[in-house]
């Protein structure tokens, strides 16, 4: 959660595309706290679609009615230091959430 007692976590936020209740957005995170995104999502009131834990339930409905059935929060290029080495991995995202996209890019 988001207090002044709690750890510090920075995550920039800037957005890909918007449709009409909802926005995909790029997260790049400076620190890596558990749930980091989710919660800084949900923090300015634009939480991950499909977020049981902190997202809200009346809106995750209204995209399940769209087909949107999970959780839409995909990393796309993790990377880290291990042993003094640069470690990277990267995935695209699947068909399901392309089909995400174009059910949102039609909504009105």
């Amino acid at each position: 959660m988001v207090t002044a007692a709690g750890q510090e976590a920075v995550s920039h936020f800037e957005q890909i595309d918007a449709f009409a209740r909802s926005s995909q957005v790029q997260v790049v995170i400076d620190t890596g706290r558990t749930h980091q995104i989710r919660v800084h999502a949900m923090h300015c009131g634009h939480a991950v679609i499909g977020d049981t834990r902190y997202g809200q339930n009346d809106i995750n409905t209204a995209y399940k009615r769209l087909g949107l059935n999970r959780m839409y929060l995909h990393a796309s290029v993790l990377s880290f230091e291990w042993r003094g080495e640069t470690q990277e991995f990267s995935a695209s995202v699947d068909d399901n959430w392309l089909q995400a996209v174009t059910a949102l890019s039609r909504e009105q």
